[in-house]
C-alpha cells in the first residue's frame, strides 16, 4: 500500500498491490470501517481514496469485494491519519545567497514519520 499515511481531511489516493484483483467485481476498500469505491488499475493494483477522519491516528484498511462481503475480505494494514503541519516561523529569518544556513522551523501537527519524509521546499525546490 502506498502511501501508508494521509492527512484527517481524507482525500489521499492509496494504492494497493495484490497478485490478482478481479475485474468483473465491485471492489471496496474499507478505512477502519468506512467502505470506499476502488478503481482497478490492472490486474495487480488498485486505487482509493482514503475519507475524511475525525482524528490523527494509525487505523486498519483491507480489501474486499462488495458481492462477496466478509468472505473476500483480505488482511488488513496500517493507515495512519495525521492532523496537516502548521509552519508558524522560522529561525533565522534570512542567510547569505550562497545557502547552507541551518534553519529551526517551529510549528504544530510535525510527527517523525522516518528518515526523508519531511522536506523544506524554498521556491519550488527542495
Amino acid at each position: 500500500m502506498i502511501p501508508r499515511e494521509g492527512p484527517t481531511k481524507g482525500g489521499t489516493h492509496v494504492h494497493i498491490f495484490a497478485s490478482e484483483f478481479k475485474k468483473n467485481k465491485h471492489i471496496l476498500c474499507v478505512f477502519d470501517g468506512v467502505k470506499t469505491r476502488a478503481k482497478l488499475i490492472n490486474p495487480s493494483e488498485i486505487e482509493c481514496v482514503a475519507p475524511k477522519r475525525p482524528s490523527p491516528g494509525s487505523v486498519p484498511v483491507y480489501v474486499t469485494y462488495e458481492e462477496d462481503g466478509e468472505k473476500s475480505k483480505s488482511t488488513s494494514l496500517p493507515f495512519l491519519y495525521y492532523e496537516t503541519p502548521e509552519v508558524h516561523s522560522i529561525e533565522p529569518p534570512c542567510g547569505p545567497t550562497y545557502g547552507f544556513t541551518q534553519i529551526t522551523v517551529k510549528g504544530k501537527n510535525f510527527l517523525d514519520m522516518g528518515l526523508n519524509k519531511a522536506k523544506c521546499i524554498w521556491n519550488g525546490k527542495k
